[in-house]
């Protein structure tokens, strides 16, 4: 078991079994400030880490291809798979939102807007 699980289950007066993870919010593994931990849902947390992977392993990011390209009727055709990339993302950032603000809901500063329980 990691060190920084078991600070963020001290801190926060918690427990929860494996289907949970501890992420990094900055993708610093050495960074364990409590304000950079928070709880994902283990299926989330992977991934969330695997489109984060493909995302930077294109060659071109999709972000430059996607949203610098001019509008024209060619433009969801030809980049179907970088807007699906995109879509992936952006679901899972929504997804991960979430949880963030269940961790600010653990820090008093919101209510649990989601009704997200750990078990």
């Amino acid at each position: 078991m990691k060190k920084y699980r078991d600070y963020f289950k001290d801190y926060y007066n918690i427990n929860f079994g494996a289907d949970f993870e501890v992420h990094h919010i900055d993708l610093n593994r050495k960074n364990n400030d409590i304000d950079n931990l928070m709880i994902l849902p283990k299926k989330l947390h992977h991934k969330y880490h695997m489109i984060i992977n493909s995302t930077l392993s294109l060659k071109e990011s999709i972000f430059d291809k996607t949203f610098n390209a001019k509008i024209h009727s060619s433009i969801i055709c030809s980049d179907s798979y970088n807007l699906n990339m995109c879509k992936e993302l952006i679901e899972t950032l929504k997804e991960c939102n979430k949880w963030y603000d269940y961790k600010l809901y653990l820090d008093g500063r919101l209510t649990n807007i989601h009704c997200l329980e750990i078990y």
